[in-house]
């Protein structure tokens, strides 16, 4: 397929399904590549495939991207993380997935599985002691708790009456 047939999802020009395979790496400002993929799928056969270099933005459980997650569960699609910044050298360092998206629904197609963010393991020592923190923790509440007592008390305390003059009375 042609980047011009389908280069803006409000092309013009008309979507004709006669292709087994899209391969595409649309543009990831403001979540346009989520708005290329629909558009691309209807150029495809109905036993086709498409595949898409995306934002790793697809890949979070947002408001903006509750449309094209639903598509991709529903169409039993693939999502797999690419290496952080796969694409430096050419000068992009957004993070990236690939994208598998079937025209239809595989009827053994496994629940999509959404890639997270791979969190530095860290060792036990530089977690610290169980005990330790929960006591920083108790700490804290009391503070907390002391701080919360003092605002309540100073909002039970009558206010001040200013009469004519300026004239504090208690």
């Amino acid at each position: 397929m042609w980047y011009d047939e389908c280069r803006s999802p409000t092309s013009s020009t008309p979507a004709n399904p006669g292709y087994d395979r899209v391969l595409m790496n649309p543009p990831f400002t403001r979540g346009t590549d989520m708005a290329h993929v629909p558009r691309a799928l209807r150029f495809l056969k109905p036993n086709g495939l498409l595949v898409s270099v995306m934002s790793w933005t697809v890949a979070e459980q947002t408001g903006s991207t509750t449309t094209f997650r639903k598509l991709v569960e529903q169409r039993g699609g693939l999502v797999e993380a690419l290496p952080a910044r796969a694409f430096s050298q050419p000068g992009t360092t957004v993070d990236t997935v690939l994208v598998t998206i079937p025209v239809s629904r595989p009827a053994d197609a496994w629940p999509t599985v959404w890639p997270a963010r791979d969190s530095p393991a860290q060792d036990a020592e530089a977690l610290g002691n169980p005990a330790g923190i929960a006591a920083e923790i108790v700490a804290d509440l009391r503070k907390a708790i002391a701080a919360f007592e003092e605002v309540a008390a100073t909002l039970t305390k009558p206010a001040p009456t200013i009469v004519p003059g300026d004239i504090e009375v208690s």
